[in-house]
């Protein structure tokens, strides 16, 4: 159907290509995945929750009964736990597979038709960054980035203790995501330049490989190794310089954590001693705060994951809507 120059139809930019449609056939997986991820989180309160009977009830009632039941539930709790756990991992992983198998044939074809365009393109490294993109959903990036939502069901609980728990675990987050989104700043460029160079090193080894009769006769095959070797030597001291930096900033969201897990037992024994909260809340409340840093500690520790396909996604994307129309 044509239009009319005075229409304004969906741009060609804008049309979705397999990578969109692959995307949006796994969302489901993803729907599912939030589920899961909001009953595990709900169940990470179970520890908290025994260790304030036990030390409120059981040991003030001396009840064996109390205790043995308590241990029960939580047993059973811990096995729910654990299974949605796995069965997350598993549907995370099946995802991978079905986004793989609806998008590696249109990668393939696209990367073929760009090389009878152009055979210096280099495109290969497209079907690496399918790799990246398929053993994310699988990864602990992943999952990370599912728990990270859920914090506030922590914060709030940890505020309905006492509010002073509330507001350590609001500034720790806070101090947490704010040293996250320093990690993404300040890795993102040289993750990139290593990125690039890497690619560029790979294409350069390919090419040289391909022709090496013919090279080594020429004698450049002693040139081409030297820029080669340049060229990962380059992508290396990227990798480097983010990882120096990104080491920095993970040990500095550890130590507010361990840090904070001092400070909240420290301010736990200051309320109980002014009778603000019981003995068991102590306990509690130093589970409850840690949980609300542990998922931004596991995302910056995952962070480097999260750009690789983040710029893996990109590339593809770049390929399927830049490649000839098939014939």
């Amino acid at each position: 159907m044509s239009l009319s120059p005075g229409h304004r139809g969906p741009s060609p930019a804008h049309k979705p290509t397999a990578l969109d449609q692959a995307l949006r056939a796994i969302r489901p997986a993803f729907i599912a995945v939030i589920v899961f991820s909001f009953f595990i989180n709900l169940l990470g309160l179970n520890g908290s929750i025994y260790m304030m009977q036990v030390y409120d009830r059981v040991l003030s009632s001396r009840s064996i009964e109390t205790l043995i039941l308590l241990t029960l539930i939580t047993a059973f709790l811990y096995m729910v736990w654990s299974a949605l756990e796995a069965l997350r991992a598993r549907v995370l992983e099946r995802a991978g597979f079905a986004f793989d198998a609806q998008v590696h044939v249109p990668v393939f074809d696209a990367i073929q038709r760009t090389a009878v365009r152009d055979r210096s393109s280099g495109q290969t490294q497209t079907l690496r960054d399918l790799d990246t993109v398929r053993d994310f959903f699988a990864g602990p990036a992943l999952t990370a980035l599912c728990d990270l939502p859920w914090m506030p069901i922590y914060a709030i609980c940890a505020t309905l203790l006492h509010p002073y728990y509330g507001f350590l675990a609001l500034g720790s987050a806070l101090l947490s995501g704010a040293l996250a989104v320093l990690n993404n700043r300040a890795t993102q460029a040289s993750l990139a330049a290593s990125t690039r160079s890497s690619i560029t090193a790979s294409t350069l080894a390919t090419a040289t490989l391909r022709n090496a009769e013919v090279l080594q006769a020429m004698g450049m095959a002693p040139e081409l190794r030297r820029r080669w070797g340049a060229m990962r030597e380059q992508a290396l001291g990227w990798q480097g310089q983010a990882g120096d930096r990104s080491s920095i900033l993970v040990a500095l969201t550890k130590f507010n954590r361990a840090l904070v897990q001092s400070v909240v037992l420290g301010l736990g024994a200051y309320l109980a001693i002014h009778k603000e909260i019981s003995p068991g809340m102590i306990i509690a409340g130093s589970i409850l705060v840690g949980r609300c840093i542990q998922p931004i500690e596991l995302a910056v520790s995952n962070w480097k994951s999260v750009v690789n396909v983040h710029a893996a996604h990109g590339r593809i994307q770049q390929l399927l809507a830049g490649a000839p129309e098939p014939g």
